[in-house]
C-alpha cells in the first residue's frame, strides 16, 4: 500500500469474521434464552459460576429465597442465603467437582427456626472448553406434599389401628382379574403372610369344610343381587374361628359388576360368650325347674305337716283339754246350796286338778309352737329351757355345750334350728332307749352355725330305714337357706345328726355351706310321721369331720 504518494508499500492482512460474528450471536442468543428459560421455569431454579455468585436464577427461586430482592445477578449464594448448612456447601464443592446429588426429601431449619421441608438436586454445568463452569441447584419447597403424606400415613396407621383395636380386617375382589386384596388385619385373622397373592379360592380354602358350600352359595346370590351379610366359622391351623363378613358391589360407569368390597369382622370372643351364656341359660333353667319341683314337693310337705300339726292340735284338745274341761264343768254344776261342805272342797280339789292338767297341755303346746325366750332372749337360752323341759317331763339328761358366738341373727333361722332340735330330742325320747344325750352348739366354717345332737342309743341301718317327713322337711327349709342336716347312726352305736344353718342371712347361698363341709348321706330312723331323722337327699357319706 503506497502512503503519500510515496513508493513505501505496508502489508494488510484482513480476515472475515462474519462466522465467528454470527457464532457470537448464537452464543448471545443461545445464553440469552438459557437465561429467560431459568427465569420463566415455574420451578426454584439457580444457576451459580465456579466462585457460586449468581448468573440467573427463576422468579421462584427469587421469591421463595431471595429475601425481597429485585434481582440476585453477581451476588454471592452463601451472602444471600446465609443460613446454608454446612452439609450443602460440601454438596456444592462436590458439583463443582463434577459429581452431582439428588435428594427427595430434606429438612431445611433456616434461622428464624421454622423449619421447610425440600426436594433439591446439585447438577455441575460445563463451559464450551468442557469445564464445569458452576453450578446449577434447582430445589422445591415440598412441606405440604410432605404434611399431606404425614397425614395420610397418620390416616393409614389410625385405620390400622382401629381394625386391630376391632377385630375387623378389609377386602377388596377384582372379579375379573380374580385378585383377592386384603389389610393386614385380615391377613391377621385369615392367618395368612402379607405379600401372598391372593384369590377368591384362597379365601374360600381358609374356611371350614363343613361351611365352604354355604358361603360359596352366599357369594353367588350376592353377585345375583341379595344382600351378602353372613357369620362363617375359619379354620386355621387345626383351630376354629367365628367371623362376620359384610360385602358391596362396586360397578363402572357403565353399570358392569367390577369386584366387591367388604369387611371380616372377627367374632370368636363372641361367640364363645354367646354359647356359654346359652349353656348357663341352659343350666339357669335347669337349675330353675328344679327349684320348681323343689318348691312344689316341699309346699306339698309343708301342706301335709300343715295338716298333721292340725290333726294333732285337735287330737290334744279333743283328747285331753275337752275331755278335762268338760269333766270340771261336770263337777262343778253339781254343786248347789245343799251340797255338803266335804263334797264342795273334794270337788274344787279335783277341778283345780283338771285345771292344772290343761294349763300344764297349754304350756306344753307352747312350748312347741313358739317358747318366748326365743324371742326375748335368743335360741340358746331357748335351747337351755328345752333341755329342761325334756329332762323334766321325759327324764331325757341332755348335756348342752355352746360358745357366745352361735347365735343366729335371724329369728326364722332361731325358729328353724329350735325346732329342728326338737324333733331330733322328741326322737331321742322315744326311739334311742337312752336317757343322755349331748347338745353342742358352736360357730362352723362359711359363717355357720353348726348344731349337733348325740346320742349313745340303740342306733340304726341307714340303707334299710324307711323315709320320713318331719325331720326331711327341716332338712329343705334349711337348704334353701344355705344349710342343711346330715345324720350318721349305727345299730347299737348310737346317733349323730348335724345340722347346719346360715348365722347371717344376708349372706346366705342357697345349697352352699353344707355342700362345702359334708358328703351328704340321707336317712331317715323312723315311719312315725311325728318324729322321723333324714339327712339331706344327696346319699353320700357323711365326712368325717363332722
Amino acid at each position: 500500500m503506497a502512503v503519500n504518494g510515496s513508493n513505501l508499500l505496508f502489508p494488510v492482512i484482513m480476515r472475515d469474521v462474519s462466522e465467528r460474528n454470527k457464532i457470537e450471536q448464537a452464543l448471545n442468543t443461545s445464553r440469552r434464552q438459557l437465561t429467560a428459560l431459568v427465569d420463566q421455569v415455574p420451578a426454584c431454579i439457580a444457576m451459580l459460576d465456579r466462585n457460586l455468585n449468581y448468573i440467573a436464577t427463576s422468579r421462584c427461586w427469587l421469591a421463595e429465597y431471595g429475601r425481597g430482592a429485585v434481582d440476585l445477578t453477581g451476588l454471592n449464594h452463601y451472602d444471600v442465603i446465609p443460613d446454608t448448612k454446612e452439609e450443602w456447601k460440601d454438596i456444592n464443592l462436590r458439583a463443582l467437582e463434577g459429581i452431582a446429588a439428588i435428594k427427595n426429601q430434606d429438612i431445611w431449619v433456616r434461622g428464624d427456626g421454622s423449619r421447610t421441608w425440600v426436594r433439591w438436586a446439585v447438577h455441575p454445568w460445563f463451559n464450551e472448553a468442557g469445564g464445569v463452569g458452576g453450578i446449577i441447584i434447582f430445589a422445591e419447597n415440598v412441606t405440604h406434599h410432605k404434611l399431606t403424606e404425614t397425614a395420610l400415613q397418620a390416616s393409614e396407621d389410625d385405620l390400622v389401628r382401629a381394625q386391630a383395636v376391632g377385630n375387623i380386617g378389609s377386602w377388596r375382589l377384582d372379579v375379573r382379574r380374580n385378585e383377592l386384596t386384603w389389610s393386614a388385619e385380615n391377613h391377621r385373622i385369615f392367618g395368612v403372610a402379607e405379600g401372598t397373592h391372593l384369590s377368591y379360592e384362597i379365601f374360600l380354602s381358609c374356611v371350614h369344610p363343613d361351611d365352604r358350600d354355604y358361603v360359596d352359595r352366599m357369594w353367588l346370590d350376592c353377585l345375583a343381587g341379595k344382600p351378602y351379610d353372613i357369620e362363617h366359622r375359619l379354620l386355621i391351623d387345626g383351630k376354629v374361628k367365628w367371623v362376620r363378613e359384610k360385602a358391596e358391589l362396586e360397578f363402572d360407569g357403565e353399570g358392569v359388576l367390577v369386584g366387591g368390597f367388604g369387611i371380616t369382622q372377627n367374632i370368636t370372643e363372641k361367640r364363645l360368650v354367646e354359647n356359654q351364656l346359652k349353656e348357663a341359660n341352659g343350666q339357669l333353667a335347669e337349675v330353675a325347674n328344679e327349684r320348681a319341683a323343689h318348691l312344689r314337693e316341699l309346699s306339698g310337705e309343708l301342706t301335709r305337716a300343715e295338716q298333721h300339726e292340725r290333726d294333732r292340735f285337735y287330737e290334744l284338745l279333743h283328747d285331753q283339754v275337752q275331755p278335762l274341761l268338760v269333766a270340771t264343768r261336770l263337777l262343778l254344776s253339781g254343786l248347789s246350796e245343799r251340797t255338803a261342805q266335804e263334797d264342795m272342797l273334794r270337788v274344787v280339789e279335783e277341778a283345780k286338778e283338771h285345771v292344772s292338767m290343761v294349763i300344764h297341755a297349754a304350756r306344753t303346746l307352747g312350748v312347741e309352737l313358739s317358747p318366748p325366750l326365743i324371742r326375748e332372749r335368743g335360741l340358746l337360752p331357748a335351747l337351755e329351757s328345752l333341755c329342761r323341759w325334756v329332762r323334766s317331763n321325759y327324764g331325757l339328761d341332755v348335756e348342752m355345750v355352746c360358745t357366745p358366738d352361735a347365735e343366729p341373727a335371724s329369728m326364722t333361722i332361731r325358729l328353724m334350728c329350735f325346732n329342728a332340735v326338737r324333733e331330733l330330742l322328741m326322737n331321742v325320747v322315744k326311739y334311742a332307749g337312752t336317757h343322755q344325750a349331748v347338745l353342742d352348739l358352736r360357730q362352723g366354717p362359711h359363717n355357720t352355725l353348726r348344731i349337733m345332737v348325740r346320742d349313745n342309743g340303740a342306733g340304726f341301718d341307714p340303707s334299710v330305714e324307711h323315709f320320713g317327713s318331719g325331720l326331711s322337711n327341716f332338712n329343705r327349709r334349711l337348704e334353701m337357706v344355705g344349710g342343711g342336716l346330715c345324720i350318721e347312726s349305727s345299730p347299737g352305736v348310737g346317733t349323730t345328726a348335724v345340722l347346719l344353718a346360715p348365722l347371717d342371712m344376708r349372706n346366705a347361698e342357697p345349697n352352699v355351706s353344707l355342700h362345702r363341709q359334708t358328703r351328704h348321706h340321707e336317712a331317715v330312723r323312723y315311719d312315725d310321721p311325728d318324729m322321723t331323722n333324714a339327712a339331706n337327699s344327696n346319699n353320700q357319706t357323711p365326712d368325717q369331720s363332722i
